[in-house]
């Protein structure tokens, strides 16, 4: 009986987490995104661009990612072509646009953004490049 006010406390060997197994959860994993790639694209040639994703400075696991989406706005603003981007290495996704997708694009300024979807928090990122769309 605790009459005292006293407890003792004995570790159970047999409880299968490990110590540190909630110490990810101190601190929020927020991601931060920039997107890099050619400053033109000419309508009908294929492009490429870089999204890095990183969380306090280093680069954000792939596992701890659902998903890298873009949206491409053409000239007129309007959304010109949507989709996802292909994980490269840690830290990196790519966003390939073929020929037949920038052939569509009117002249002018388009901007492209990127959307990163963490499975660890549920803030989004979110990165934006301008590309001059010109023949």
């Amino acid at each position: 009986f605790p009459v005292e006010k006293v407890v003792q406390l004995d570790r159970y060997d047999g409880f299968i987490d490990p110590a540190g197994k909630w110490d990810r959860f101190g601190a929020p994993a927020m991601a931060s995104a920039t997107v890099t790639g050619p400053a033109r694209v000419r309508p009908g040639a294929a492009a490429s661009f870089d999204v890095r994703v990183t969380t306090a400075g280093r680069p954000y696991p792939v596992r701890d990612i659902e998903s890298v989406k873009f949206l491409l706005f053409d000239a007129r603003g309007e959304v010109a072509l949507t989709g996802d981007a292909t994980a490269v290495r840690d830290g990196q996704w790519r966003i390939n646009l073929t020929a037949a997708q920038t052939g569509r694009l009117p002249v002018g300024t388009a901007r492209l953004e990127a959307v990163v979807i963490s499975r660890l928090v549920s803030i989004s990122a979110v990165a934006a490049i301008e590309v001059v769309v010109r023949r």
